[in-house]
This record gives C-alpha cells, sequence and structure tokens, in this order.
C-alpha cells in the first residue's frame, strides 16, 4: 500500500512539472510573437517593412536602424520652401540653392511685393543641378528698363508660374512657363529648351534651341519669330498660322499645288505635293517630297534633318547635309559637306579641293567633310577628300582621304596604292576619345608622302587601338607608321620602307600593349 502511494505521488509530480513547462514554452513563444510583431509596425515607414524575425536581444540595434531609415527617408524626399518679397531675394534664394546639398527640389513663394530688377540678372550655376519652382501668385516682374533681363544659366530644372512679365527672358537651360502673360522678349539659346504652357506670348522670341508650345496658349498681335534655325514643336493653329506667314513650319503640315518663291524653314513634319520650289528651305525636321514636285532653278536645301524621296539622285545637286539613309551610285557629289545619318557612296566622284591665294601664289587646299554618322566609301578612285570624323568611317577598294582627323572609328579594306598617295590618318590632337582604327588586306608600294602616319603620341592616354591585318607595305619612302596606346600586327610584310615609325612608341605608355605576330621586317629605317 505505500509503494503504491508513493508510486501515485511520483507521477503526480510529474504531471505537474510537465504542465509548469508547457505554460513556460507557451508564455515564451507568445512573448517572441508580440516582440516581432511591434518591431514590424514601429519599423513600417512606408516605404519597406522588415520582416525578418526579431531577437529580443537586438531590440536596441532595430531602435537604431530604424532610426537612421527614418533620416535618410526625409533627406531623400524633403522639399525645401522659400518666402521671398523682392527680385533681391529672389536671387540670393536661387544663388544658395544651386550651392545646397540635401534637397533635390525647392519652392520660391512670392509675397505680395514689388518684383523689379534695376540691373540685368543671371542666374548662375553652382554645385548641383536643382528642381526649381517660382511660385509668382499673380505679381508682376518688371524692370527699371525694358531691356532690363532675367537670364536663367543656373543649370537646373525651372519652372514659373502664374505671373506677368514685362522686362526680357534668356534660357540657356531648362525653363516652363506655366500661366505667364510675357510682354517682352525671351532668348532661347543654343541647346536650351523652353516649354510654355497655357500662356500669353505677346512678344518676340528669338529661339536657337528647342521651343515647345502648348495647343492652348493665346498668341498675342505683337508676337513674332525673330531668328529661329533650331526646333518648334506646338499643335497651336494660331501659332502655327502666325508661323507659316514668316516661313516657319512646325507640326505636321502638307503643302499642295503652290509655289514656293520665299525662304522656309522647318522644324516638323512637311510634305510637298505636286509643287514648285524656287526658294532655300532649311529643313531641321522631316520634309517629304513628291515625285510630281518640280525643282526650279533658285532651290536649295539646307539642314540637319530628314528628306523623304523616291529618287535620291535628284537631291545631290542640292544637299550638302545628309540626316537619314541614303545610298548613292555612279553619281557627283558637288556640294557635300556632312553626314549625319547613314551614307552609302558606290563608285562616286567627289572633290573638295579649291585653289586659294595664300602668300604670293595659289596652292590647293582640300576641304574636309565632316561625318558624325556612318559613312561608307566604295569602288572609286575619283575621290579628292579630307574627312573630319567623328563618327564611323568604312572604306572598301577606295581611294583614301588626302587627310583624316579623327576622333571616331575607321576600317579601310581591300586598298592598293602605287605612288599615288598623300593620306594621313590624324588622331594627335585630340583628347579623351576611345577610337578603332582597322587595317586588312592593304598594300602600299612607292609611297613619297605621308601615309598611315596614324599617331596619337601628343596623347597617349587617349585609348587608340590600332589594328593591321594581312597587309603589305614595300620602298615607301615617306613618313608612315603607326603610334598608339593598343596596337596589333598580324600577316603583315614591311620591306625597304624609311623614315618609318616605331610603333612602341606609345603603344608601351600607360598600361598600353603591343601584339606582333608573323610579320616580316627587313630593310626599314626607323
Amino acid at each position: 500500500m505505500k509503494n503504491k502511494t508513493k508510486i501515485f505521488f511520483v507521477l503526480a509530480l510529474l504531471t505537474l512539472v510537465l504542465a509548469v513547462s508547457t505554460v513556460s514554452a507557451t508564455d515564451n513563444t507568445n512573448t517572441t510573437t508580440d516582440t516581432t510583431d511591434t518591431t514590424v509596425i514601429s519599423d513600417t515607414a512606408s516605404e519597406s517593412i522588415n520582416t525578418e524575425p526579431v531577437q529580443t536581444s537586438t531590440n536596441q540595434k532595430v531602435a537604431d536602424t530604424k532610426k537612421i531609415e527614418k533620416e535618410d527617408k526625409n533627406i531623400k524626399t524633403a522639399t525645401k520652401n522659400i518666402e521671398v518679397n523682392n527680385y533681391d531675394e529672389i536671387k540670393t534664394a536661387m544663388d544658395n540653392i544651386v550651392n545646397e546639398e540635401g534637397n533635390d527640389t525647392y519652392v520660391i513663394n512670392l509675397n505680395e511685393g514689388t518684383y523689379e530688377i534695376s540691373t540685368n540678372i543671371q542666374l548662375s550655376p553652382g554645385l548641383y543641378e536643382k528642381n526649381i519652382i517660382l511660385n509668382c501668385n499673380n505679381q508682376i516682374l518688371t524692370g527699371t528698363k525694358s531691356t532690363r533681363t532675367l537670364t536663367f544659366q543656373n543649370v537646373c530644372n525651372n519652372t514659373l508660374n502664374d505671373a506677368s512679365i514685362t522686362h526680357r527672358i534668356g534660357n540657356k537651360y531648362n525653363l516652363t512657363l506655366n500661366h505667364v502673360n510675357i510682354t517682352n522678349r525671351i532668348t532661347n539659346y543654343d541647346n536650351a529648351t523652353l516649354v510654355v504652357n497655357s500662356s500669353i506670348l505677346n512678344s518676340s522670341i528669338t529661339n536657337v534651341g528647342t521651343l515647345i508650345v502648348s495647343e492652348d496658349t493665346i498668341i498675342g498681335d505683337n508676337f513674332s519669330i525673330t531668328i529661329n534655325n533650331k526646333n518648334i514643336y506646338t499643335n497651336n493653329t494660331n501659332l502655327i498660322s502666325v508661323l507659316v506667314q514668316q516661313g516657319v513650319y512646325a507640326g505636321e503640315q502638307v503643302l499642295e499645288n503652290v509655289e514656293i518663291n520665299s525662304p522656309i524653314t522647318n522644324t516638323g513634319k512637311l510634305t510637298f505635293k505636286n509643287c514648285t520650289l524656287n526658294s532655300t528651305i532649311t529643313n531641321n525636321g522631316v520634309v517629304i517630297i513628291s515625285d510630281d514636285t518640280v525643282f526650279a532653278e533658285n532651290f536649295n536645301l539646307n539642314g540637319t534633318g530628314e528628306v523623304i524621296i523616291n529618287d535620291n539622285d535628284r537631291l545631290l545637286p542640292l544637299m550638302s547635309e545628309f540626316n537619314g539613309t541614303y545610298v548613292f551610285e555612279n553619281v557627283s557629289l558637288p556640294n557635300f559637306k556632312s553626314n549625319y545619318g547613314n551614307l552609302t557612296l558606290i563608285n562616286c566622284t567627289l572633290n573638295t579641293s579649291y585653289m586659294k591665294y595664300i602668300g604670293y601664289e595659289y596652292v590647293e587646299v582640300i576641304e574636309n567633310i565632316y561625318n558624325e554618322g556612318n559613312l561608307y566609301l566604295y569602288n572609286s578612285s575619283n575621290m579628292i577628300f579630307g574627312i573630319e570624323n567623328a563618327g564611323n568611317v568604312f572604306i572598301d577598294n577606295n581611294r583614301l582621304p588626302s587627310q583624316f582627323i579623327g576622333y571616331g572609328n575607321i576600317t579601310i579594306s581591300n586598298v592598293e596604292i602605287n605612288e599615288d598617295c598623300s593620306s594621313s590618318i590624324d588622331y594627335g590632337n585630340n583628347q579623351n576619345f576611345e577610337s578603332n582604327v582597322l587595317i586588312k588586306n592593304v598594300t602600299v608600294i612607292n609611297c613619297y608622302n605621308r601615309l598611315f602616319d596614324v599617331s596619337n603620341t601628343e596623347k597617349p592616354n587617349n585609348n587608340l587601338n590600332i589594328s593591321v591585318y594581312d597587309s603589305n607595305f614595300f620602298n615607301n619612302s615617306g613618313t608612315f607608321g603607326f603610334t598608339s596606346k593598343y596596337l596589333t600586327v598580324s600577316n603583315s610584310t614591311f620591306i625597304n620602307n624609311s623614315i618609318m615609325k616605331t610603333w612602341t612608341y606609345a603603344s608601351l605608355l600607360n598600361g598600353g600593349y603591343v601584339n606582333i605576330e608573323n610579320i616580316v621586317l627587313d630593310n626599314n629605317d626607323n
């Protein structure tokens, strides 16, 4: 009996211990869950939620992280508001903004007052590019003289809202005018963008940048474009009508069955159908010319825009600049000056030389054509020209340029030159470029002038990469050679060449390399 009692007591005691342990474990589990829930809620800051398990022993670390995250968020999203009472305070505020770190956007609110400039104000750039909004609150911005000018050249995105402006404005970066009444001259400079929304334009505009005008902007009786040689984008019918009277076309327009006898500037998409063109058209947009449109005696085509026409050969006597894709074969290019698109010339004639009186005699001057696109020259020996290249030039079985000034890429292949040579490829005066010169399957014999003097020794830090493959050079007395930061010569022969530049001069400077394999060198004067 006693033994049974003892056994019962032990069992009861064990049951009690197990029960206490279970409750304790449950409490610990609940405590951990509560701590995790509390941490998630307190760390929520609209951008991120911490969902990783958090131990009770790391509460201080979590609190510190929370503080840092909130401070970072305040720095990133803060917009600073400033109040001003006159023009001096506007200029002081804007001069301070461009040198102040921490805020991306600033709002300057104009209180009621007198805003008059007595001298020309130029808002200069500082350390930072900012978004600056001037809420003018229907104040009048004026000057002591009508010629007083406020010029935005602070390299910021400037927005001006709700004002009447009687002084002049200059824009040299980005300026947006919303609900603004303009009654004095605006000058929009080169590479600048001026946007006019829901405003009144009742003054002259000089535009050599990009001008964008909203459809609901009112065009006043005194509005005019005094100079425009860049881009205007608008669907404003009143503005388009005024521009047309001044020979400026914007937007998408069609001229049909008319004769053009006065100069036209196009910055939009302009179509000629059955027209007679008898004046200069400056095209900085897209011009479409129908087959039945007549080119009269005084017609000339300028500008960097694209021309769409079925018969490209009709354009050749007229165009000096190409922007778009063109292929010409077996033609002469008398006016070729610049290429900004994709231009292919096959067996064409090009001569940019002319005689110029220098000193006491006439000498031949060879003018450079400028390439900023892709220029392909194939199968022509009737070219006398130079190239200034900022794009890509591909020469295949074609006469080489008399001079090549480059910071772009050039590929020369399948060219044989015997005696008649005076070409030099010069990268020497250019800085901070990365260019490739590829010479493949080229043979040069008995050349007495500079040839393939491919050099950037003046700026050996520049990344000029020259590769010569499968080429032969025999009996050349003119200076030639290859000096670059990176040089590869393979499967090529050099025999009896004098005044030959060494190819290790610049290649081994500043981390460059020379890779030479399978070449023949014999009797060359270095």
